[in-house]
């Protein structure tokens, strides 16, 4: 699954990524809304960005039909552990949720919370990456360091199973 950045390189999401983020989607009318933590790389030389892994709900995350919380330490934990095993090459991209919809957008409550991640977060990027995975399609958005821009990326193709559109 891959999306164009606006500085023209590209996000990359693995294939075990997608399965993780597609295995949570919103499609019974109880289910619960699911989110994670990305981690991955960008690589030397480009623009482009690889998302490895995305790490599932944690059993200490509070999940409820139209909102999803995640608990920080073990997502920093997850983060941690990533980076010591590489060697200090992957590491946090941003964060995933889900939407009970079938093309999701952002509410204004996602837009902040972007917002605040963005600015608090110690990281080397210069932006940060929010997906959220809804029950046909997949979007991202990349967010600034500073928080004050929010581009939706364009997708290049679509993950197995879904009617994903082109515009980001």
């Amino acid at each position: 699954m891959r999306f164009r950045r606006p500085d023209g390189g590209v996000l990359e999401i693995s294939p075990g990524a997608v399965r993780t983020l597609l295995s949570y989607r919103q499609v019974g009318w109880l289910s619960l809304e699911a989110g994670g933590v990305l981690l991955g790389r960008h690589l030397i030389g480009g623009a482009d960005v690889v998302v490895d892994s995305a790490t599932a709900p944690g059993a200490k995350d509070r999940r409820a039909r139209f909102w999803f919380h995640r608990a920080r330490r073990p997502a920093q934990e997850a983060v941690d552990r990533a980076w010591r095993e590489s060697k200090g090459v992957v590491n946090y991209l941003g964060d995933w949720h889900t939407h009970p919809e079938r093309v999701p957008s952002p509410s204004c409550v996602d837009r902040r919370d972007w917002r605040k991640v963005a600015r608090r977060t110690k990281v080397e990027a210069e932006f940060l990456f929010f997906v959220i995975v809804g029950t046909e399609a997949v979007r991202v958005w990349q967010v600034d360091r500073a928080g004050s821009e929010i581009e939706a990326l364009e997708a290049l193709d679509a993950p197995p199973g879904s009617s994903q559109p082109a515009e980001g």
